[in-house]
């Protein structure tokens, strides 16, 4: 993934980089400059010549080593893509083998109404969203969500950077969302692990 944001914010926020770039749970994380937010996504594989996915621009990545963060994290939880036209990206993200397993429908905080959809690639989900505030004519990467293997620790850890633990909307999982002036360049979260990694109980 390309992520225009600079490395310094990120491990202030307590993520292990090495000169421009991280790696949580097999996803690695390129920064780029200027600030900017997602500005694409790496695959170690895709159909030959595919280069974007209904205007996010895609490519093949190499994965690097994972090392240890400091905030717990480790693995990616979500990518979370927004799209002004749900089913015109659902269908281009199949056409590169992407093909949504699973859908949802919720309204978020502000009424709105939200429609979900849920693919794995790698060790990552990537979760499509789209409501009726959806910016811009094509799909664009909008933000992050990282598992840390004790959130209490991170948020305790990062007083100022990261906001109070909240439920999620998976049963028995917390979230925690980092303020807009840790400056990561995209909405980040963090999140416990799935309930059966916390004692062998599913998660439904």
């Amino acid at each position: 993934m390309k992520l225009a944001a600079d490395p310094a914010a990120w491990a202030s926020a307590g993520f292990t980089v090495t000169g421009h770039a991280l790696a949580v749970g097999g996803v690695t994380v390129q920064f780029t400059a200027p600030v900017g937010g997602i500005e694409g996504l790496g695959f170690d594989h895709l159909p030959e010549g595919t280069k974007d996915i209904d205007g996010l621009p895609v490519e093949l990545f190499s994965l690097e080593v994972d090392p240890q963060h400091p905030n717990g994290a480790v693995s990616v939880d979500q990518v979370v893509i927004a799209t002004p036209d749900f089913d015109r990206t659902a269908t281009a993200m199949a056409s590169v083998g992407l093909g949504l397993t699973r859908e949802a429908y919720r309204q978020n905080d502000d009424g709105h109404d939200v429609r979900q959809g849920f693919v794995r690639s790698g060790e990552a989900v990537l979760e499509l969203v789209h409501t009726d505030t959806v910016p811009g004519t094509h799909a664009h990467g909008w933000g992050l969500g990282f598992i840390t293997a004790d959130l209490d620790k991170a948020i305790h850890e990062l007083d100022g950077l990261i906001g109070p633990a909240r439920p999620a909307i998976q049963p028995g999982r917390r979230i925690a969302t980092f303020r807009r002036d840790a400056n990561l360049g995209a909405p980040v979260v963090l999140m416990d692990p799935e309930p059966e990694d916390r004692g062998g109980y599913p998660a439904d």
